[in-house]
């Protein structure tokens, strides 16, 4: 085994995890290529070093059920040749294995530490090296954490940039560098629902986290999803019922507020979250019953992925190039039919019991912050997906895996971790 190698493949793994906290806002196309960069190197890594034995696989029984349903879907499935190029979305899970086996193990300090060992004694680089030490003296998780919530900033900040240049309305909602707002939305929710935790559970310096909450609040309030706030907004209360139960009292006083501030284009989308005729709610109802009535066709194994817009024509409430109908279970339910529903669901419901374990053995709030921030930004996810097919979604999905993972980096039930619950 040459130690070489070894060493650089986690340097590889270091860098690709950096990358793929950054580029998740920004590229899916650069998420994904040091997404799948950092997996090879793991797999590669852990076959050199021979541990295989010791990976650990938690909720690999109900991933994997949902991937073999997506599988059988085929047997049915109206475009076979081209659904069967949708199943590469499957591997997007691998990054769910590689945070739970590789990112304790990787340090971002070790890795500057290296390339600037050989920096001279000056004053710039006795600071660089201060600098580092401090780096090296945070834990693993949490510096990748802080990394995020850096990240979502960044893009918080575009996004508002974005507002003042072309005004808050329904035709120019911001989206960052992301296609569409509610890709941007999505992964606004589950960092700010981490940065909540963090404020709420975490002991650590909170201005800055304050501040970068700050900013996602506002930039999601501009993106016009109301999805997103849906899910955002019960995220949050699960925190505070959780931890701090008295500040419920504040919220509608806040939440109040917000309002009033708020651009018109705001408070007028925000009225017709209670108004069911608004023209965009009815059209939410259409895209359901047209859901419905395909699941009706195909209840077993759904029609493939690519099925909504071959049948949808034959419906007189079809949209013309409707590719979704904006709820997860609904659109899982057509492509997958009630197998893939049910495996999807298993998945979830296998998730909260373990991290309801995992909980349970975490006295230190320190790892406590991580394991609320995890199932808060899940219920963000879910919650939202109500309204959104955001299972789709490349950057959303891939990011849920990730806060996802967490909880099981340092968790105590590691050494269990291979055990799934039936």
């Amino acid at each position: 085994m040459n130690q070489y190698q070894i060493k650089l493949l986690g340097q590889i793994q270091t860098v690709s995890f950096l990358a793929f906290i950054l580029f998740d806002f920004f590229s899916i196309s650069l998420t994904h290529i040091f997404g799948f960069l950092g997996i090879g190197a793991w797999l590669i890594q852990t076959h050199l070093t021979r541990t295989w034995s010791q990976v650990r696989l938690p909720l690999i029984l109900p991933f994997s059920l949902f991937c073999l349903a997506n599988l059988l879907a085929l047997s049915t499935s109206l475009n076979p040749g081209r659904d069967f190029l949708e199943l590469k979305r499957l591997l997007e899970i691998m990054v769910f294995f590689w945070v739970v086996n590789s990112l304790g193990k990787t340090h971002p300090g070790e890795l500057f530490a290296t390339w600037f060992s050989s920096i001279k004694n000056h004053r710039a680089g006795r600071y660089l090296k201060q600098w580092i030490g401090k780096l090296k003296s945070v834990s693993t998780r949490d510096l990748y954490l802080y990394g995020l919530m850096f990240a979502g900033s960044l893009a918080s900040i575009l996004g508002l940039f974005q507002a003042a240049i072309s005004g808050v309305s329904l035709s120019t909602r911001i989206s960052g560098t992301l296609s569409i707002y509610i890709t941007y939305a999505g992964l606004l929710i589950m960092m700010g629902t981490l940065t909540v935790s963090y404020l709420l559970n975490s002991a650590g310096t909170k201005r800055w986290a304050a501040l970068a909450l700050g900013l996602m609040v506002i930039s999601l309030s501009f993106s016009l999803s109301r999805g997103a706030w849906l899910g955002f907004s019960v995220a949050v209360l699960f925190l505070v019922l959780i931890r701090k139960p008295i500040i419920i009292l504040a919220l509608p006083l806040l939440a109040t507020l917000l309002y009033f501030v708020s651009p018109q284009a705001v408070q007028v989308r925000f009225q017709s979250l209670v108004n069911f005729q608004d023209v965009t709610f009815q059209n939410r109802l259409d895209m359901w019953r047209l859901g419905w009535q395909i699941f009706e066709r195909y209840p077993i194994t759904g029609c493939g992925f690519n099925c909504l817009k071959t049948l949808g024509p034959n419906y007189p409430k079809y949209q013309k190039g409707l590719g979704h109908v904006h709820n997860n279970l609904l659109q899982i339910a057509i492509n997958t039919g009630l197998i893939g529903v049910l495996t999807w669901v298993y998945i979830w419901i296998n998730y909260f019991l373990r991290i309801s374990k995992e909980y349970q053995m975490q006295a230190n709030n320190k790892d406590r912050w991580v394991i609320l921030g995890s199932v808060a930004g899940v219920l963000a996810f879910q919650t939202s997906g109500l309204f959104e097919c955001n299972f789709i979604d490349s950057e959303v999905v891939l990011l849920c895996y990730f806060i996802m993972a967490l909880p099981w980096v340092y968790g105590k039930s590691n050494e269990n971790s291979r055990r799934v619950i039936l």
